[in-house]
């Protein structure tokens, strides 16, 4: 029997069940929920950076993008609110649009 000890999407168990699987599994408390949702954000974000395809790589963007909402309610903020704090940032620092990277800066 694989062990997996990770976070999981939440019909997940009832797609276990619906396949007559016997699995073990628990609801974590508020810290361990955090803690959890850091470890699957490196989980997905390694998946993201191994896709070889547009549709795959568009999976794992919404896997992180699920993430981000389940780590903003953990802040007590909706994903409008974070949408409305991201839209502040963009005009204060800007997007990714124009790709620029930088490579160092004189002091």
């Amino acid at each position: 029997m694989p062990i997996y000890h990770k976070l999981v999407r939440d019909r997940i168990l009832d797609i276990l069940e619906s396949k007559n699987l016997t699995y073990s599994a628990k609801v974590l408390s508020d810290a361990n929920f955090e803690q959890a949702i850091k470890a699957k954000f490196n989980e997905e974000i390694i998946e993201y950076q191994q896709t070889d395809s547009t549709e795959d790589a568009l999976e794992e963007l919404v896997d992180l993008l699920e993430l981000v909402y389940a780590a903003a309610s953990i802040h007590n903020t909706t994903p409008q609110q974070l949408e409305l704090l991201r839209q502040d940032k963009v005009q204060r620092k800007g997007a990714f649009e124009n790709r620029h990277y930088l490579i160092e800066v004189e002091d």
